[in-house]
């Protein structure tokens, strides 16, 4: 189906300008964007999809999970409107790409919360659809993003298993999808360029990660969605020099615009810390590691961020033997 038809071009362009500020951080006006989009279509999936993701994407950045509700009944709505659409015309691939997306991130938010059933049944209903989509339209390569996900992902977590007939590794054919999406998709192109970093990352291309993320990092200076990527591929690699810089843009950005947010900063520390004690700075290691464990910690943050809190403690006394 021609995209003018199922969207008016003001919308498409709202959307885009909306997708732009996601990635530079500013919530507030990609927000306000997604929002004029459902006052012109409030009978559209669309709107509620990408205000959704919004909302999902603040969450993940911010590590807190404050408008949950705000996620859940705009996703809801997406599914609710996409469905009477496929009801209306069993041919709207359009619809069946907001269908399956929206289950897709039902699924990854429920799986970030550890509840794995739901989640695995809301995956199986996001492949299922993408896959109409692409059946009905081969060309509506914003599909690929999810589905190639699906594919790669779905395929490292059963890996072990993958000798069972129903259990074919597809993670080649995820990644070629992935690149599709990444290169000829409307509205996917970053976000598909992200899901393959961190599939280059997950392999151990490192370099390719890294490339990739610094070409995105350039064109989006004032996110963290790249940074964040490109971090950690340099940590990965062994990148000490590259990835203590990377973590320290991610510490400052965080203590400008979230001071609050003791999760990631207690994530970027450790790192920090961890890269400078490999590049023989003991002493500023040891100074982040003592700021890792200064800030205030209740006991789900001490849960959620166990394994990083015992590496500043065991840096901390390998610093103070050393100095």
């Amino acid at each position: 189906m021609n995209l003018n038809f199922c969207f008016a071009q003001q919308s498409n362009e709202l959307i885009l300008e909306g997708l732009n500020s996601v990635y530079q951080d500013d919530f507030l006006k990609a927000e306000s964007c997604f929002a004029k989009v459902i006052q012109r279509s409030p009978q559209e999936p669309q709107g509620y999809f990408f205000l959704a993701g919004l909302v999902h994407t603040e969450m993940m950045d911010q590590e807190d999970y404050a408008r949950e509700k705000d996620f859940y009944e705009n996703i809801q709505r997406s599914i609710e409107l996409s469905k009477k659409q496929v009801q209306t015309n069993p041919k709207d691939a359009w619809a069946y790409l907001f269908l399956g997306n929206s289950y897709g991130y039902l699924a990854v938010y429920q799986g970030k919360k550890g509840v794995w059933w739901p989640a695995l049944k809301d995956g199986l209903k996001a492949k299922s659809n993408l896959r109409k989509a692409i059946d009905l339209d081969p060309t509506l390569y914003d599909a690929y993003l999810g589905l190639g996900s699906y594919y790669y992902w779905s395929s490292v977590i059963t890996k072990n298993f993958n000798w069972l007939p129903f259990l074919a590794d597809k993670r080649k054919e995820g990644i070629e999808f992935l690149k599709i999406s990444a290169t000829k998709s409307t509205f996917s192109k970053e976000a598909s360029i992200n899901a393959l970093v961190w599939v280059y990352i997950n392999e151990g291309w490192y370099p390719l990660a890294i490339r990739h993320s610094q070409d995105m990092c350039e064109t989006y200076p004032s996110g963290k969605i790249f940074l964040w990527a490109l971090a950690s591929a340099q940590y990965r690699s062994g990148d000490w020099q590259g990835a203590y810089a990377s973590y320290f843009k991610l510490t400052d950005k965080i203590e400008q615009t979230q001071p609050g947010n003791h999760y990631n900063l207690i994530e970027c520390r450790t790192k920090m810390a961890n890269a400078l004690y490999a590049l023989g700075k003991v002493q500023e290691s040891a100074k982040q590691c003592e700021k890792v464990l200064s800030y205030p910690i209740d006991e789900k943050l001490r849960k959620k961020q166990e394994v990083n809190l015992e590496l500043a403690r065991n840096l901390k006394k390998m610093c103070e033997q050393k100095l």
